[in-house]
């Protein structure tokens, strides 16, 4: 029989096997997913990021692919990197896209990247505090 600190080094041994399995078929799931959900694409490439994350890359146009745990079960979320409308830097887009239209929403609307959003907010924080005590 074997001793409590055996079984449980099995047991980590046992679910980091399962995880490593799991994770090497991550870029596979995705690469599944986003043709299920987004159509059949003639460029399509998916890099292993993480166990839980993949970049994919269709037709031009770059994804962050992340596995994400809900009440409801584990789901495949796509976020799509846009072009900064302010400094013109790509980043990607916290919205995720789960239809061809999203996809469509987060091209053709303009976008700020955290950057440029904070500088905004920071502005507009400081020119209520800075005509806070004027009289109009």
């Amino acid at each position: 029989m074997l001793s409590l600190r055996e079984r449980a080094i099995k047991a980590a041994e046992e679910e980091r096997k399962q995880w490593k399995e799991k994770a090497s078929n991550f870029a596979a799931e995705a690469k599944e997913e986003f043709q299920k959900r987004f159509g059949e694409v003639s460029d399509l490439d998916v890099k292993q990021i993480t166990e839980s994350m993949a970049k994919v890359t269709a037709d031009g146009l770059s994804f962050t692919a992340k596995r994400e745990c809900t009440e409801c079960g584990e789901h495949i979320k796509f976020y799509i990197e846009v072009k900064c409308s302010e400094c013109g830097k790509m980043f990607t887009h916290s919205k995720a896209c789960e239809t061809l239209a999203d996809i469509g929403y987060r091209l053709e609307s303009p976008s700020s990247c955290k950057t440029c959003w904070t500088k905004r907010l920071g502005d507009v924080i400081w020119d209520t505090r800075k005509n806070k005590n004027r009289r109009w």
